[in-house]
């Protein structure tokens, strides 16, 4: 059977509302939390959050 003998419908779409600054892979709606910033970055909440404002902002968060 040929990909090509029926219908098939297209995938599911998927929004990419930006991509991230610390690890560049994309952001979609929906399923990533995302931090949004002043400059205009965006970053995936967790990890690549904690990264960027280490090395970008040069702030070291410290948990108590």
């Amino acid at each position: 059977m040929s990909a090509f003998d029926r219908f098939q419908p297209p995938d599911e779409h998927v929004e990419i509302v930006g991509y991230c600054a610390y690890c560049g892979e994309p952001i979609e709606r929906g399923i990533h939390s995302v931090t949004s910033y002043a400059s205009g970055a965006k970053t995936h909440d967790g990890f690549c959050e904690e990264q960027y404002v280490d090395n970008e902002l040069g702030i070291t968060r410290s948990y108590v």
